[in-house]
């Protein structure tokens, strides 16, 4: 018996095959179910009318179609496609460069396409078909006949070599297809990196530009409080001035003298007496006031 039942992409099943072969008889009777490549497995039965007495005839000539050389082809092609994939990605990675351009960016998105076109090419589980081989193998084996002059027993010995020979094939493309996976994986890793070495670098520009405006604005701020300590300032100077000159009501300057008269007013001096020690109280409060608030 061998069974297989896959779900293909566009709905359809895959292959069933269950069979029951009779050695006394030599009947062979069961189940098969396939696509396309179940129909060129019978022709080719067809065409092995006189080998068609084994019982393994059959199941061997699908997995010979299974295991065509279009699927080791898949593979080198997968390869290939991956050797190419990791060149792009030599000239696309930046080495002294914080960012990647436009170009290179697109250029990533088409390897990222790539990547997923090459990783479907690659059979993901050659070992089960290794293990099937080995089974295949084992069922030759079993079934081995010993009259070493009849058809049969010819026909067995082809058929062990054809699985042989399948089995080793398979091995081979199982090591093309976890190498091919493990460079994918790599590839991957790079373009990952890439990436993140682009959102780190950007991060570090936002971070820097937030830098920037801060201590633009604390120049802003410092500049403004020592606008403002400055006004204060001359506010100190002059106010008690203003207020002195408001409380005496008294000219001290006469700017059209007549004949004879001096321009200050000899009582100028009152004012000095006055207002002096007062500015200097207004200005030495003020200096304390600034004093804490720089503390």
């Amino acid at each position: 018996m061998y069974r297989k039942v896959t779900r293909q992409p566009k709905g359809t099943k895959g292959f069933e095959m269950t069979l029951c072969h009779d050695l006394e008889t030599r009947e062979k009777r069961g189940f098969l179910k396939g696509g396309p490549q179940l129909l060129e497995a019978l022709a080719y039965l067809r065409s092995s009318d006189r080998d068609i007495i084994h019982p393994m005839l059959l199941p061997v000539i699908v997995l010979s179609l299974k295991i065509g050389s279009r699927t080791e082809t898949l593979q080198h092609e997968a390869l290939n496609q991956i050797r190419l994939i990791e060149a792009q990605l030599r000239n696309i990675r930046p080495i002294r460069r914080a960012f990647i351009s436009e170009d290179e960016s697109m250029a990533l998105e088409a390897v990222n396409a790539d990547l997923a076109v090459c990783h479907r090419k690659v059979w993901k589980r050659a070992e089960t078909y290794v293990e099937l081989m080995d089974e295949f193998y084992n069922s030759l084996q079993a079934i081995a006949c010993t009259d070493q002059e009849s058809r049969l027993f010819s026909i067995h010995l082809s058929l062990r070599s054809r699985v042989e020979l399948l089995r080793q094939r398979m091995r081979g493309i199982q090591s093309l297809a976890y190498d091919t996976l493990d460079r994918i994986d790599m590839q991957r890793s790079v373009i990952h990196n890439i990436l993140l070495n682009q959102q780190i670098q950007i991060a570090l520009q936002i971070e820097k530009r937030k830098q920037k405006q801060e201590t633009i604005k604390e120049l802003a701020v410092r500049g403004w409080n020592r606008t403002q300590l400055l006004l204060s300032l001359v506010g100190s100077i002059f106010l008690p001035m203003t207020v002195v000159a408001a409380l005496f009501s008294t000219s001290f300057f006469n700017f059209h003298p007549g004949p004879g008269k001096k321009i200050v007013s000899p009582d100028f001096w009152v004012f000095w007496v006055v207002t002096a020690p007062i500015t200097i109280i207004f200005v030495a409060c003020w200096a304390f006031a600034a004093m804490q608030r720089g503390k």
